[in-house]
């Protein structure tokens, strides 16, 4: 038996959500679904997340929930076991009945989404004509981008609210 890098796969299809772009998306509008759907993870858990991509399939390009159950159900991960109907709900209360393969699957599709929205980050600097580091810019060589700092008065040897120095 060969074992799977999980890391790598979630990394896989992180690229592959964050990269495809639905027809009337932009790469914006990627990142902020992917930062949303982080979110509900994060907040609510699992379920909670299909629950929320699947009232948002339209929005959201109709492939998210499909393609994370996909990956849930491959013969790698194989976290979901059956595949009753085409809602994962179903089997979503199934794998929530072991709580550790419950966590393992919240922490796979969040490193997933994750890598998705650095992705989805990445095509938005590039396709913009940004320098390609996240929305950050380079500075010439000598000169620092520090912030000026305010200079504070000087107290004379009383110290705070006239109390004398010892």
């Amino acid at each position: 038996m060969t074992l799977l890098n999980l890391d790598a796969a979630c990394a896989e299809l992180g690229h592959e959500l964050g990269t495809t772009v639905a027809e009337d998306k932009t790469s914006k509008d990627t990142e902020n679904s992917l930062t949303k759907a982080l979110g509900v993870l994060e907040e609510q858990g699992l379920y909670a997340l299909f629950l929320y991509l699947h009232a948002r399939e339209k929005d959201l390009g109709g492939m998210f929930s499909e393609k994370l159950m996909t990956f849930l159900r491959s013969e790698d991960v194989g976290l979901v076991r059956e595949q009753r109907d085409s809602e994962p709900f179903g089997a979503l209360q199934e794998l929530a009945k072991d709580l550790d393969d419950l966590l393992f699957a919240r922490d796979l599709l969040h490193q997933v989404l994750v890598y998705a929205r650095y992705h989805a980050k990445a095509a938005q600097s590039g396709s913009a004509g940004g320098s390609g580091l996240g929305g950050q810019t380079k500075t010439p060589r000598g000169q620092s981008r520090s912030r000026k700092r305010r200079k504070r008065p000087r107290r004379g040897s009383e110290g705070r609210k006239g109390e004398t120095s010892k």
